[in-house]
């Protein structure tokens, strides 16, 4: 297996980078933020940079903007470092939509509201969530078994 190339240090990349240049590269991190897809830097080298920079600027201008978006989580690495994290704005659109859909899409069976099929419907639902409590929990019987003596 092939090892992935190393990225270059960003830190010591935006170190090398005349005012100016850092100046214009940082006018781009809103566009490079939205345009984010999370690659790693051994898929980013093979693509083209976009607005003129070179790799590893556009790599720098990525790391810069994702490391002001980062949140720090209470575990940590061997160094004891925090751990980090980032939502990009693809993921928040995305969980924003699962959010607003799950309100609107849940149906109610017909059974539940049903007056001659409602207890039948909680009475079959409370069976199978004790079978499968009970199984989950190691039980060795049948689902036939056990309907049969949580009916008896």
């Amino acid at each position: 297996m092939k090892l992935p190339a190393q990225p270059p240090l960003w830190g010591q990349e935006m170190a090398k980078l005349h005012k100016t240049r850092l100046t214009e590269l940082m006018s781009h991190f809103g566009e490079l933020a939205r345009r984010d897809h999370y690659l790693p830097w051994d898929e980013l080298r093979h693509r083209p940079a976009p607005h003129g920079l070179t790799s590893a600027e556009w790599w720098c201008a990525l790391k810069l903007s994702r490391t002001s978006r980062r949140k720090p989580i209470p575990l940590k690495d061997k160094s004891g470092g925090f751990f980090n994290f980032n939502l990009p704005d693809q993921v928040m659109a995305e969980l924003h939509e699962i959010d607003r859909g799950l309100g609107f899409t849940m149906d109610v069976p017909d059974a539940i509201n049903a007056p001659e099929t409602r207890d039948h419907y909680i009475i079959s639902s409370l069976i199978q969530e004790s079978i499968t409590s009970s199984q989950l929990e190691g039980a060795a019987t049948t689902r036939e078994i056990a309907k049969e003596m949580l009916r008896s």
